[in-house]
């Protein structure tokens, strides 16, 4: 009798320890959602794949100290699951798992797990046009990245500037653009990210300047901060890099018609035409966008048929790319 309730105990256990671990449970939906289509917002194998996140989130809520691996992991059940409810059109239930994760007990002191889901509340705040509140997420973001690499923390500022743009609060833009410029410029060598990132500072600078062409000197310095985003160009290889080039030239060919100087804007735009026909389809806005900047030079001209024939062309290639 002893023998069967030894043998009793030991299958008690069975049960427990052939459930599948957090990390397998974590690693199924990950594989899962490789092949995850929006469009099967409501099907078996959807609902399958949020169980198993929901399954995995709680097998790791129920652990009483979490290693990094594990904490980031667990932060990521959420992301992933609030990724599944924004792409299947369930974009307030997204936005209240974001906010769940942030304002619970949990990775409070895990800058990596809150960073990741910090990120995604600001993409969600961005997306709906709340401006504002991105622009707190985005700052206690940058709080929480002070080890973060110089690309990974530039990036978030430029962010912070498009979304101080959008609010009409071009100082502050302005001054973190120049706050970068002067940062980035003072470093012996720069990654072709980093480059990028440059390139990207000048060009915005200018833009915002243009846009208020009306106050004294934005002119002006609009041209030089067009022109130094042509400068700090460097050749590049990947699509990111010529997208980026595309559109400085495209700034450059803005400024020198705001100065009326059309012969100018006109060899900037077909620069960036020519950039921007090297780019890898189906990411046609640099294209686009540098044909109908060539129209406006065109039409500034009176050269009217050429200026009608770069409409259509930009026209077409939209229309062909739905």
């Amino acid at each position: 009798m002893r023998c069967l309730w030894l043998i009793g105990l030991l299958f008690s256990f069975l049960p427990a320890q052939a459930q599948p671990s957090c990390d397998a449970l974590f690693e199924r939906a990950q594989q899962a959602l490789e092949s995850f289509q929006p469009r099967e917002a409501d099907s078996a194998a959807t609902a399958a794949m949020r169980a198993t996140l929901q399954r995995a989130r709680a097998c790791y809520a129920a652990r009483p100290v979490f290693d990094s691996t594990a904490a980031n992991q667990f932060a990521q059940t959420y992301g992933l699951d609030v990724q599944v409810l924004w792409e299947t059109g369930h974009p307030d239930e997204a936005a209240a798992l974001t906010e769940a994760f942030l304002d619970g007990p949990y990775l409070r002191a895990d800058s990596a797990g809150v960073r990741y889901m910090l990120e995604w509340r600001a993409f969600i705040l961005d997306l709906r046009g709340d401006y504002e509140a991105a622009s707190r997420t985005w700052t206690l973001l940058l709080d929480y990245m002070p080890s973060a690499s110089p690309a990974k923390r530039t990036e978030l500022w430029l962010k912070l500037a498009t979304n101080y743009s959008l609010l009409g609060w071009w100082d502050d833009a302005l001054a973190i653009y120049q706050s970068v410029q002067q940062e980035l410029g003072s470093l012996p060598e720069l990654s072709p990210d980093l480059r990028a990132h440059l390139v990207q500072t000048f060009r915005n600078e200018a833009n915002l300047r243009l846009q208020q062409r009306h106050l004294p000197g934005n002119l002006d310095r609009a041209l030089v901060a067009a022109r130094e985003a042509v400068r700090n160009i460097r050749a590049g290889e990947s699509s990111r890099e010529q997208h980026n080039q595309a559109f400085a030239y495209i700034t450059l060919a803005n400024a020198f018609l705001a100065h009326d100087q059309p012969d100018s804007a006109l060899v900037a735009a077909r620069g960036a035409t020519d950039l921007a026909g090297r780019l890898e389809r189906p990411t046609p806005s640099a294209e686009i966008a540098s044909w109908e900047a060539v129209g406006r030079v065109l039409v500034r001209q009176e050269r009217y048929p050429e200026a009608r024939a770069a409409f259509e062309r930009a026209l077409a290639i939209s229309n062909e790319m739905n």
